[in-house]
């Protein structure tokens, strides 16, 4: 194991900016871009600051 090279299984910061990427599209077909704005701006700031210190608890 210590041999191979170390590959990211999955990335929380890039999981959640897909996402939001994806509910931009979803919601720029259907509204004007204003209204997509008003709805993206409702994120909390703060959870996007800590997403990527967020980690698994068993």
């Amino acid at each position: 194991m210590a041999a191979k090279r170390f590959a990211i299984q999955w990335d929380r910061t890039r999981a959640v900016q897909e996402r939001l990427a994806k509910l931009e599209a979803l919601l720029s077909n259907r509204l004007p871009q204003e209204s997509v704005a008003a709805i993206l701006s409702t994120m909390p700031q703060d959870y996007l600051a800590i997403a990527p210190r967020l980690q698994l608890v068993a």
